[in-house]
């Protein structure tokens, strides 16, 4: 390459940069996921490791772009040099992020205040907050909702009240909570345990209806058909 070429001489604009990054990537030996997020690509990665892989890849099929890039923007660091191409928001790792198997896009998992998926075991799927409140999504709905019937390891935290009653559940009086302080201690095991016992063929669902990181109240919905 000649002396004093540069990016601009090139035609090399971001967005040209950013497009032979993510086809690196998409071509990768990297362990990632390149899902999408507010209509934008975004990638999941598991470890930094990845990263390496793919800049050493990108290195190799565009070596004059990535020292031009280097040098104009005085980035030595290959971690910070993915960042700088792909974007701080466009990327995060797979214990924070998640692809929902129905919308196929990138959502966080981390809220302390209200659940972010569904994990449908049985068909090894994750279906994000989203996708569970879409009301067009009866099917989804209603797969969850069974999953929940008389489980006392799960509640409902996406289908708002309205929606079970549509459904014919309907809310029993007793409310429930269990946290950190005292006198929270509901044990949903022992709830289910004695609702079963009294209607063994009932058909009960947890119901969330508030949480933060020091408890969770809740409270019994029953399908109306069973009363």
């Amino acid at each position: 390459m000649k002396e004093g070429i540069t990016m601009k001489d090139l035609t090399m604009t971001d967005k040209i940069i950013k497009e032979m990054m993510m086809r690196t990537i998409n071509e990768s030996q990297a362990d990632v996921t390149v899902s999408v997020m507010n209509d934008e690509p975004f990638i999941i990665i598991t470890s930094w490791n990845d990263i390496d892989i793919i800049m050493n890849e990108f290195k190799n099929q565009y070596e004059n772009i990535y020292n031009l890039y280097q040098k104009e923007n005085d980035i030595t660091d290959d971690q910070k040099m993915f960042e700088s191409i792909v974007g701080y928001d466009s990327y995060g790792f797979d214990d924070e992020y998640m692809e929902c198997a129905n919308c196929n896009n990138a959502f966080s998992n981390q809220n302390y205040h209200y659940a972010t998926h569904w994990t449908d075991y049985e068909n090894g799927q994750v279906i994000c907050r989203h996708c569970l409140e879409n009301k067009e999504n009866k099917e989804i709905r209603l797969d969850y909702l069974e999953s929940l019937v008389n489980n006392p390891n799960s509640a409902n935290a996406f289908i708002p009240p309205w929606g079970l009653i549509s459904l014919g559940y309907k809310q029993m009086p007793d409310l429930y909570e269990s946290g950190l302080h005292r006198g929270m201690n509901d044990d949903p095991k022992k709830i289910m345990k004695e609702l079963l016992g009294k209607n063994p063929s009932g058909k009960f669902i947890f119901q969330i209806n508030n949480m933060n990181p020091f408890q969770i109240s809740f409270a019994v919905w029953k399908k109306e058909e069973d009363q």
